[in-house]
């Protein structure tokens, strides 16, 4: 699937589209639209002292997220907290999924907008018709939501949704939408650099690929050094865990200590100008927008959202789920046959994880990339995206805070 570019701000109410604001500065102030209530109403009007142009911060207002996006990740502080933190306070706040809060509940009286992450609001508070929510969700959960039940949904709800895929499924459930597309800032990180050989960087989250793949990659791509973050997510079976040795065949294995600061992180990844993206379906996904913005050359799972970002052999790789070809699928026959012959000789790996992304890939395309060409236009496609989604800010302010 190849990626195709689309407006960064895109605001959909009630199935009717408008495109969002693309020009003036982060200071302007956004355009008029036709959310409920019309522009700088009189709730608007509660929230600020003087007009929001002059983003003097008069309110909190509180984001419920997993305790993985408090302690773990910063995907929320880039893509909610430091963007609108000109317009609001939002503080983050832990939560489960199931414990209630005061502001939960929906006692307590007010016109801040509670805002939820990943995780959609409680039924009780979405049956609150007082209630002013909006609900960021990421494709990597939401997509587990039948159409049945996003229609189910109150039309009040807000939607802010980073990926085509979550769009499409509100905008079909006739909720109030805008379609954002987050960019990191390239500013902040140094060009990858190809003077010191290639240096691939992988992080098995959640065990997309498996040892006979990486050693595979590595010896097409000429691979000189693997950084390898052994580390998988929450909730992942431990059977995706897997070591690697120190060498595979010319390539240098170097493994990340598994407990790492991001600062830390963002160091060792200033060494790698080769990444692959983790999972096989992203919220978003700055890891490997980090490595995008760094000039990296990217590979990806062809799935949300890495193939909204990525241009397929322009900008990065998209892998596939490719079947094997006949000769292979009789090898695997014969690998079926002698595995447990050969398990109890004690030859052979125990594990029946089955990694998802396979070693069966289009290898020829892959050895023919100009990876350094994949980087610099990964690069400069980011540097573009950055600016388009700073223009974006104030109508995501607007859309998340006028009632």
């Amino acid at each position: 699937m190849i990626a195709h570019r689309r407006p960064y701000a895109e605001l959909q109410v009630a199935g009717r589209p408008t495109v969002g604001h693309r020009t003036g500065s982060v200071a302007d102030p956004p355009p008029t639209s036709n959310l409920p209530g019309g522009v700088f109403g009189q709730a608007s009007r509660r929230l600020f002292v003087g007009t929001f142009s002059q983003r003097r911060v008069m309110v909190r207002t509180k984001a419920y997220c997993l305790e993985w996006h408090m302690n773990k990740s910063a995907a929320f502080k880039d893509m909610l907290v430091d963007p609108l933190r000109p317009y609001v306070d939002v503080q983050l706040e832990a939560w489960d999924g199931k414990s209630e809060t005061e502001e939960i509940q929906g006692t307590r009286s007010g016109i801040t907008p509670l805002i939820f992450c990943q995780l959609p609001p409680p039924a009780r508070l979405l049956q609150n018709r007082h209630a002013r929510l909006v609900w960021l969700p990421m494709w990597d959960h939401a997509r587990g939501y039948s159409q049945e039940w996003w229609d189910a949904l109150p039309k009040s709800l807000r939607i802010v949704a980073f990926s085509d895929a979550v769009a499409q499924k509100a905008r079909a459930a006739g909720l109030p939408t805008l379609r954002l597309r987050h960019f990191e800032n390239p500013s902040t990180f140094e060009p990858a650099r190809w003077n010191n050989g290639r240096v691939l960087m992988y992080w098995n989250r959640t065990g997309m690929i498996g040892p006979r793949f990486l050693k595979k990659i590595c010896s097409v791509l000429r691979i000189n050094k693997l950084l390898f973050w052994s580390q998988i997510d929450p909730r992942i079976p431990e059977q995706a865990a897997y070591r690697l040795p120190d060498r595979m065949g010319s390539t240098i294995v170097e493994e990340i200590p598994e407990l790492m600061p991001r600062p830390e992180y963002l160091r060792v990844l200033e060494q790698a100008n080769i990444f692959i993206a983790p999972r096989l379906y992203e919220g978003v996904g700055v890891t490997f927008l980090e490595a995008l913005a760094q000039g990296c050359a990217v590979f990806g799972f062809d799935a949300p959202t890495m193939n909204e970002y990525i241009t397929h052999s322009e900008d990065g790789y998209l892998l596939q789920p490719f079947l094997p070809s006949m000769k292979d699928k009789f090898l695997l026959k014969i690998n079926r046959f002698m595995k447990p012959r050969l398990l109890r000789l004690g030859i052979g790996e125990s594990s029946s994880f089955g990694h998802p992304v396979t070693e069966y890939q289009d290898w020829r395309a892959i050895g023919a990339l100009d990876l350094e060409k994949l980087g610099r236009a990964a690069r400069q496609h980011h540097q573009i995206g950055f600016a388009e989604w700073q223009k974006s800010i104030p109508e995501y302010a607007r859309f998340v805070l006028e009632w």
